[in-house]
C-alpha cells in the first residue's frame, strides 16, 4: 500500500497543514480509468500528530482488501474542532477545507455513502462532532471512548493532587477556549440533540472499554442517541483507554462500514 504524506499551506490554520494519507495498494495502476474511492478519515486522540494511527494501529493491515482512502489528520483532536477567536480555525479546516483538499488532490468520492469518520479519546469526540454537524458530507461515524465536550464530563475530569501534568494542562487548556459552563453549541450532548432534527442522519457505532473510567459518559450518549431517533451500534468488552481497545474496535468498525472491496471493483467490465 502506498502511504503518503501531504503538507500545503492552509489558509484556515495560517500555516502550513500536514495529513497522511494511506492508499490501497493497486491506486497507481488504475488512476486514470478506476473508480473514485471511498474515505475513511481517522482521528487520533488528543493532540497526537497525523502519524500516531500508522505507529499505533492496524489500519494497514485491516484495510487492505477494501478500495478506500484513509486520511490521518494531524492534530485532530485539538480543542475538539474548535474555531479559535483569535488563532487557528480547526473546525474550518477538519469541516471545510481539508475534505475538499483532499477530494481535489486525490480520486475520492463525493458521496456522503462513501464518507466516513472514526476517531478515539478527543478524536472520536471530533469525529462525532464532523459527522452529526455535517451529515451531508459524513454518511457514517465511529467513536471509540469519547473525551466529550460535556460539563459533567469536564468536571469529572477536573485535577486532582496525582493528575499528571500534561491532562492537567489539557483541562485547563479546554476551559480557556472554551469558557465555563461550555456554551450548548459546542457541547457534545447539544450537539447530539440539534442533529436529531435534521433530515439526515450519519449511522453510528459507539463504543467503551469495561476498564476505561469515561465508559459511563459513552453509555448516556448512547442511550441519549437511541432516544432521538438514531439507531446506534454499542460495542463494548475488557479493555481500557489504550491502543490495544481500539484495535480491537478498529477491526469491528472495519467490518461494520460498507466499505467496498477491491476485488469487487470493475472499470470497464473488467476486474481489476
Amino acid at each position: 500500500m502506498a502511504i503518503l504524506q501531504v503538507m500545503y499551506p492552509s489558509p484556515a490554520l495560517f500555516m502550513n497543514a500536514t495529513f497522511s494519507i494511506l492508499l490501497p495498494h493497486d491506486y497507481t495502476q488504475r488512476i486514470a480509468d478506476g473508480p473514485p474511492m471511498q474515505t475513511l478519515y481517522l482521528l487520533a486522540g488528543g493532540s497526537e500528530d497525523h502519524g500516531f494511527m500508522l505507529r499505533h494501529c492496524k489500519i494497514e493491515e485491516y484495510i487492505k482488501p477494501y478500495n478506500v482512502a484513509v486520511i490521518m489528520p494531524f492534530v485532530a483532536g485539538k480543542y475538539k474542532l474548535l474555531d479559535l477567536p483569535h488563532g487557528e480555525l480547526w473546525w474550518t479546516f477538519h469541516s471545510k477545507e481539508m475534505p475538499a483538499v483532499c477530494a481535489n488532490m486525490f480520486k475520492l468520492s463525493r458521496r456522503r455513502e462513501d464518507t466516513f469518520v472514526m476517531g478515539g479519546s478527543g478524536g472520536a469526540t471530533a469525529a462525532l462532532k464532523l459527522a452529526l454537524k455535517r451529515p451531508e458530507l459524513f454518511g457514517a461515524v465511529a467513536a471509540v471512548a469519547p473525551a466529550f465536550i460535556y460539563q459533567k464530563f469536564h468536571d469529572f475530569m477536573k485535577p486532582n493532587d496525582t493528575t499528571p501534568e500534561n491532562m492537567r494542562a489539557l483541562h485547563e487548556a479546554t476551559s480557556y477556549f472554551y469558557g465555563q459552563p461550555f456554551p450548548p453549541e459546542h457541547d457534545s450532548f447539544e450537539i447530539l440533540k440539534a442533529a436529531a432534527k435534521m433530515d439526515i442522519k450519519p449511522a453510528m457505532h459507539l463504543s467503551c472499554g469495561n476498564e476505561d473510567k469515561l465508559l459511563k459518559f459513552s453509555i448516556e450518549f448512547y442511550e441519549l442517541a437511541k432516544s432521538l431517533g438514531f439507531d446506534p451500534v454499542w460495542e463494548s468488552g475488557p479493555g481500557g483507554h489504550d491502543d490495544d481497545y481500539f484495535n480491537v474496535v478498529l477491526k469491528k468498525v472495519i467490518d461494520w462500514l460498507p466499505l467496498q472491496k477491491i476485488d469487487e471493483v470493475r472499470t470497464e467490465g473488467r476486474k481489476l
